[in-house]
C-alpha cells in the first residue's frame, strides 16, 4: 500500500524566446516530440504513447500505469511543460525515497530533449528551463549499496527548482552541464553534500552511452 504521506512530483517548463503564437504548425506538433525524444533507458522522455490529445493550439498525453503517472503539454508557441509523479513513490517498497542516478538522469534528459527540441530552430534565440521538485520533505536520496552512499539528514524543505535562460547554441553544445550542477545542489539539499560533479558526469555517460552494467 502506498503510503499517503509521500506524493512527490517533478514538474519541467521550457519557455523558448523570444515567445511566439505560432512559432510550429499544429501538425508538426507531434513529429516535433518524436523526433525529439530522448530514448535511451527503458522509458522514453517525455513518454509517448497512443494516448495523444489534440488540444486547442497544443497536443497534450497523459499516462497512468504502474509507476508512471505523468502528463504533458506541447504549445504551438513551443512551449513545453511536464509534471510526472517521482516514480519510487509508486512502487510500495520505495515509497519516500529518492534514487540518486534516477535523479541525474532524469535530469540530464530534459536538457538533451530540449536541445534537440530547439536546436535547429532558428526562430528560437533564448530558452527558459526550469526544473521543480516536490515532496521533498524527510524523502531519503537512496542508491545501490555498491556506491556507499551516506545521508547526513532528511530534507528540511519541501521543494527544490531551479531556471536558467541559455542561448540556443548554448543548449546544443553542452546540455548536460547544468544538469549535473542542479543535481548537485540537490544531493546537497538532501544531505548527501559528498557528490562531485566529476561523479554526476560519469553517471551521466553512463546514461548517455547506454552502459548500464
Amino acid at each position: 500500500m502506498v503510503d499517503p504521506t509521500f506524493d512527490g512530483h517533478w514538474f519541467v517548463t521550457l519557455q523558448p524566446l523570444p515567445i511566439v503564437d505560432d512559432r510550429i504548425p499544429l501538425t508538426e506538433l507531434q513529429g516535433r516530440v518524436m523526433r525529439s525524444r530522448v530514448s535511451l533507458r527503458g522509458w522514453d522522455y517525455p513518454h509517448l504513447d497512443n494516448q495523444i490529445r489534440f488540444t486547442d493550439g497544443a497536443i497534450d498525453s497523459t499516462t497512468n500505469w504502474r509507476e508512471y503517472r505523468e502528463h504533458w503539454r506541447f504549445k504551438t508557441s513551443g512551449f513545453f511543460a511536464h509534471r510526472w509523479r517521482m516514480r519510487e513513490d509508486g512502487i510500495p517498497e520505495r515509497v519516500g525515497t529518492l534514487d540518486f542516478i534516477n535523479a541525474i538522469w532524469s535530469m540530464t534528459e530534459v536538457f538533451l530533449f530540449a536541445s534537440r527540441l530547439y536546436g535547429e530552430d532558428q526562430s528560437v534565440d533564448l530558452l527558459t528551463l526550469t526544473i521543480e521538485l516536490d515532496g521533498l520533505h524527510n524523502r531519503r536520496l537512496t542508491g545501490a549499496p555498491e556506491y556507499g552512499l551516506t545521508v547526513r539528514h532528511l530534507p528540511d524543505s519541501d521543494t527544490f527548482r531551479r531556471d536558467v535562460t541559455l542561448q540556443r547554441a548554448s543548449l546544443s553544445a553542452d546540455p548536460e552541464s547544468t544538469a549535473a550542477r542542479w543535481a548537485q545542489a540537490l544531493f546537497h539539499m538532501m544531505g548527501a553534500p559528498g557528490f562531485t560533479l566529476e561523479t554526476i558526469a560519469s553517471h551521466q555517460q553512463r546514461l548517455i552511452l547506454r552502459k548500464f552494467g
